[in-house]
Order: structure tokens, then C-alpha cells, then sequence
């Protein structure tokens, strides 16, 4: 005969177990919540550490601290390497001019568009583009370098010593390529 006391018992025990499986589930929903944060920390971290800081060192050794800059390096595919290609190109100098015409920061031959070449964000945009072309088309950083250095039709063939040069400067600083 179960009494009252023992159905108060039963019922007791059942909603320990209803509680425990809850409190089971909060607790591990909570621990992959915890889990993603940490991941995505972790790769925030990774971001600053291997984007965010070699631009920013890129361009301070270069004694450049324009914001409109850097917000138009940090929005091309390739930050680090459009910044190198800054810095080897003009020095982050805007209004920088060549010996064969190309101008602006990441010196843009004025054949290659209708546009000015010395704003910042539309010169930037349209090298990286190029670069980002370079790169699909031939598959390899280098070659890409080599491309946006010398031109498509060198890649592949002898380099001369402006372009040798050229990947040298791009590879300081432990850049691979």
C-alpha cells in the first residue's frame, strides 16, 4: 500500500530528475555558448595579430597615420599585402608620381582607368583589385607580384632586375610569398 508520504516521495524524486536533466542541458548549452565566445576571441585575436598589427607597423615605418589609409587597406581581400605594395610602391605618399606616369599610393598607370588617381580610397580599391586579379589569374603570390610589378605578360619569363628587386622588398619583414 503506497501512502501519502511515499507519493509524496515519488513525486519528489521526479522532479530531481526533471530539475537535474534541465539543469544538465543549461549547463552544457551554457558551455558551448562559452566555447564559441572563446573561439570567436580567438580568432579576433588571430585577426589583430596577424592583420591588424603588420599593417599598422607597415604603415608607421612609413610615418603614415592617415585613417583614410588605413580604412581602405583594412577593407581589400588582402590587407597586409595591400599595404606592402603601398609601402614598396609610393611609400605612402598620395600624390606620388613615377618616372613612366603610374601615380598615387599603389601607383596606378593612368591607362588602366578614368578616374583620379590620387584619391585614396579609388586608388587603393582599384590596386588591390588588380593585385586580387593577378592573384586568381596566376595563382601564386609571387606571380601576382610579379604581375602587378612588371605586367601580366612577364610573368613566367626572365625578370628584370626592378622586378627581382620589387620581391625582395615584398618578402622583408618574413612575408611569404
Amino acid at each position: 500500500m503506497i501512502t501519502q508520504y511515499t507519493k509524496l516521495q515519488i513525486l519528489l524524486v521526479i522532479i530531481l530528475l526533471m530539475m537535474t536533466t534541465w539543469m544538465s542541458n543549461t549547463l552544457e548549452n551554457l558551455f558551448k555558448q562559452l566555447n564559441n565566445q572563446q573561439q570567436l576571441i580567438n580568432k579576433q585575436q588571430d585577426y589583430i595579430q596577424n592583420v591588424v598589427a603588420p599593417v599598422k607597423k607597415i604603415m608607421y615605418r612609413n610615418h603614415c597615420h592617415n585613417q583614410e589609409i588605413y580604412a581602405g587597406i583594412m577593407k581589400t581581400k588582402y590587407p597586409v599585402y595591400t599595404a606592402k605594395i603601398i609601402e614598396i610602391e609610393s611609400e605612402f605618399y598620395q600624390y606620388a608620381v613615377s618616372s613612366c606616369g603610374a601615380r598615387g599610393l599603389m601607383q596606378i598607370a593612368l591607362c588602366h582607368g578614368r578616374f583620379s588617381t590620387f584619391d585614396i580610397k579609388t586608388n587603393i580599391e582599384f590596386g588591390a583589385r588588380y593585385f586580387e586579379w593577378g592573384l586568381e589569374r596566376f595563382g601564386t603570390i609571387d606571380r601576382a607580384i610579379v604581375s602587378y610589378n612588371a605586367g601580366p605578360a612577364a610573368v613566367g619569363k626572365y625578370l628584370p632586375v626592378e622586378t627581382a628587386m620589387y620581391i625582395k622588398k615584398f618578402k622583408r619583414d618574413g612575408m611569404t610569398i
